[in-house]
């Protein structure tokens, strides 16, 4: 869930920190979500982006989605809500992320032409993301999850503060 178009300078900086809004797209066809990674040595992780200036967390999923992979996608309702805080060397970061369930039951990957020449975009089940270097690992079960409830979930460092 990051890029390099994160690092803009609009971002807010609070003290020694940064403050961002994220918008994550959850993939699904059949058993499996769709993930990410730049180049081949990136972690994989779920497409998304920043949300922009008058910008809602929804339409910013929408308009990621079509960056990133091109093919129009239809957004569902919100999942999960993700707290962020990231220790640096740089700034500290917080940030929010709203993760949209999408129906990717028709996504033929082959049709995938976003921007990103070096994106790799797989379809991975839930064993196969929990081993595949996925960010942020802790929450790979609660992607696997449904029902009508969004779910608000910490993460400090990587680690799940709180569900």
């Amino acid at each position: 869930m990051t890029d390099a178009a994160d690092h803009v300078p609009d971002t807010p900086v609070i003290g020694d920190g940064v403050f961002r809004v994220r918008s994550a797209a959850v993939v699904r066809s059949g058993d499996a979500l769709l993930t990410l990674a730049h180049g081949s040595l990136s972690p994989e992780f779920l497409p998304g982006g920043r949300v922009r200036s008058a910008e809602s967390a929804f339409h910013a999923c929408e308009r990621e989605l079509m960056e990133e992979i091109g093919v129009p996608l239809p957004i569902g309702p919100l999942h999960l809500m993700v707290e962020n805080f990231v220790a640096t060397a740089g700034a500290d970061m917080h940030e929010i992320v709203f993760c949209f369930d999408v129906d990717g039951a028709d996504l033929d990957l082959d049709d995938a032409r976003g921007w990103g020449v070096d994106h790799t975009f797989r379809w991975r089940t839930r064993d196969e993301l929990s081993h595949s270097g996925f960010e942020p690992l802790p929450l790979v079960p609660m992607l696997f999850e449904s029902g009508p409830a969004v779910r608000s979930v910490v993460l400090r460092d990587g680690e799940l503060v709180s569900s």
